[in-house]
């Protein structure tokens, strides 16, 4: 039987619908049965995540299930609070769902939220991320008495070595993420945020995203938008936890970046940006560009998979480059020791053009995928996250997971790690989604950006007095 929320209640919900109306009011309509289920009866918050492809199709129908969404939410509470954004395949307690629709609803005295958007992300990123961090933070609400006795007690009853490891503020960002015309830009939203709340402070969460890599939308309080970011910013006290893996591990191979401007690299170790890309991953250039020649590697069934998705989507030449740059990514190192991937979006001989800043100077890493590592990114980041917040058990698993690994592992895989996630975490909230790029934070890290990783964060039944 399954155990009812103590401090928590959640419940999340799914909707398959094709008209996009249908699909908000359905998705909000189970979530609401299931955390009914739980114990809760007036939800607080919600996030919502939905197919860019079936439901962000263009802005008419993605106004409709916005709409349809927060008119559900208020019907159950005037005031709720609540965030979201279109996806390129869903992860819930429903498994990993593409075309679908999915909402959390989470109920608690122990925890509070406020909600923040940033407007106009590709012309100013950084005061984006500045005005929704502030907003965020502004609009939480703290009471004036249940929390602060939480954490009165904790003080009381535990050593500061045990307190220190509770968080008072962390965060969830839903930004722009990149389309085939432009990159998201999260990497100076994030350092607007960053310059807000420091690197201290945990910041999760994922970049937009639909199927085809057209357009996509975030959302806040029942308005849309396309080039924005919303955050949500969380406090009480509750324990939580955070973390994020991927599957890749260090090779020897690195390159020093000796020319650059903004987001496109000229020189790797003097060399032509292209050329010495290729030197690394242990071809020529034009074998790198070449739509008809074939590698050994590339008729692995993980290779297949990336080649046949981005041959519906890029020209052939940046087609091949990224089928073997998915496998042979470049990667920056961070004081800590922790490897994030740097994501291209334009390959020439002579320059690499990427979503992110790549200052003069910055150490590009070659990385390798690690096949065990690769398949078990999910499971331990959850380890990880659980770890940090001193928690056995989660009540709820939050997962950005990026879309890039569901075509190295395969969707069947995932679900299958999903399942098993599931089995393991009979009373868990699992709820999340396949990203464009993700906000990640582990304790013995800092804040950052990563690509082609899971980052995750975990909420527990349990007060930090416990």
């Amino acid at each position: 039987m399954k155990k009812l929320g103590k401090y928590i209640h959640a419940g999340v919900g799914i909707s398959f619908a094709k008209n996009s109306e249908e699909a908000g009011r359905e998705c909000v309509r189970t979530a609401f049965e299931k955390l009914k289920e739980d114990g809760g009866k007036k939800p607080e918050f919600a996030i919502v995540f939905c197919s860019g492809g079936k439901y962000g199709k263009n802005d008419k129908t993605i106004k409709k299930f916005v709409e349809s969404v927060d008119s559900a939410l208020r019907e159950l509470n005037p005031e709720i609070k609540w965030i979201g954004c279109t996806t390129a395949g869903e992860i819930s307690n429903y498994g990993v769902t593409e075309g679908s629709a999915v909402c959390l609803l989470v109920e608690s005295e122990y925890i509070h939220v406020g909600v923040g958007v940033g407007e106009n992300v590709l012309e100013d990123p950084k005061k984006a991320g500045v005005t929704a961090a502030k907003q965020a933070l502004e609009a939480l609400k703290p009471d004036k008495y249940i929390t602060p006795y939480i954490k009165y007690i904790a003080q009381k009853k535990k050593k500061p070595i045990e307190n220190i490891k509770y968080y008072d503020y962390w965060m969830i960002v839903l930004s722009r993420g990149l389309t085939l015309g432009e990159p998201g830009r999260e990497d100076e939203v994030a350092e607007g945020i960053y310059s807000v709340t420091g690197r201290h402070i945990p910041i999760i969460g994922g970049c937009s995203v639909d199927e085809y890599l057209k357009n996509n939308y975030q959302f806040i309080n029942g308005q849309v938008y396309d080039r924005a970011v919303v955050c949500l910013a969380v406090t009480g006290g509750l324990k939580a936890g955070f973390g994020y893996e991927h599957g890749y591990v260090e090779t020897d191979k690195f390159s020093i970046v000796t020319k650059s401007e903004g987001r496109r690299v000229f020189l790797l170790d003097g060399k032509p940006a292209g050329e010495r890309y290729a030197e690394m991953a242990g071809v020529s250039f034009n074998q790198l560009v070449d739509i008809k020649t074939k590698f050994a590697f590339i008729s692995t069934p993980l290779m297949k998979r990336i080649q046949k998705f981005f041959a519906l989507r890029m020209p052939p030449k940046m087609m091949k480059f990224w089928s073997i740059f998915t496998a042979n990514p470049l990667a920056i190192r961070d004081p800590y020791g922790y490897y994030h991937v740097r994501v291209p979006m334009k390959l020439e001989r002579n320059y690499i053009e990427f979503t992110q800043k790549i200052p003069s100077k910055t150490v590009l890493f070659k990385l390798k995928i690690d096949e065990k590592k690769l398949i078990d990114a999910e499971k331990n980041s959850i380890v990880i996250a659980l770890k940090d917040a001193n928690l056995k058990k989660p009540k709820i698993i939050l997962m950005f997971d990026c879309t890039l690994r569901k075509l190295h592992i395969g969707t069947g895989k995932l679900e299958k790690i999903i399942r098993e996630i599931i089995t393991k975490n009979p009373n868990a909230i699992i709820f999340g989604f396949n990203t464009g790029g993700e906000f990640i934070f582990r304790r013995d890290g800092e804040a950052n950006i990563g690509a082609m990783s899971v980052s995750v964060g975990v909420i527990g039944d349990e007060l930090i007095t416990e």
